[in-house]
């Protein structure tokens, strides 16, 4: 098999994260294939979300990015490249848990180290309800965020349109389908 671009593509990545953030939605998470605890855990969520989910899983491929995702699931690397989103925790990270992600001055997310000043009371608190936060981690390369990102409750579009049918009901009455039939214009077929 011959690959169509041998040397890589010149394209930026494509950010299915930031996508579906951009889109509005209410339920986005991503976990990587092999981390088996925290997969259930997103999808076990997602299918308990009202409304639609999002899960981006990053999945190996042995033909076209065999390895891609070795940093983020060999127990060497991994803490080092992956921070985990946890609703209500601080965003630290690391193998002696000594980094973090702070606001900048410049209003961009900022991987530091512990230390020098820096303590973890200035550390980014992940808030799954928190749009903003949520777009700007999904930007975030590295580390890598794994995890719900955002989730959010809102109306169905079932459950506004059982509500529009309601006061339909209450405003007109329920209605009969002969009525219907032959309300307005009506023409005979011969």
């Amino acid at each position: 098999m011959i690959k169509s671009i041998p040397v890589g593509s010149v394209d930026y990545p494509f950010n299915p994260i930031a996508v579906v953030m951009g889109v509005d939605a209410t339920f986005v998470g991503r976990s990587v294939d092999v981390e088996v605890k925290n997969l259930q855990d997103m999808l076990r969520r997602a299918y308990e979300h009202p409304g639609g989910a999002f899960i981006e899983i990053l999945q190996n491929c042995n033909i076209f990015n065999d390895g891609a995702w070795e940093p983020l699931t060999d127990k060497a690397s991994k803490a080092d490249t992956v921070v985990l989103l946890e609703h209500g925790k601080p965003l630290i990270f690391g193998k002696n848990r000594d980094r973090g992600i702070r606001l900048g001055s410049n209003g961009r997310l900022q991987v530091v180290s512990l230390g020098n000043g820096i303590s973890e009371t200035d550390i980014l608190v992940h808030d799954e309800t928190n749009r903003p936060l949520a777009y700007m981690l999904a930007h975030l390369e590295t580390p890598t965020p794994i995890g719900v990102f955002h989730a959010s409750v809102r109306p169905t579009y079932e459950d506004a349109m059982q509500g529009q049918l309601e006061a339909a009901r209450q405003k007109l009455g329920a209605g009969k389908i002969n009525s219907l039939f032959s309300r307005g214009e009506t023409w005979v077929v011969e």
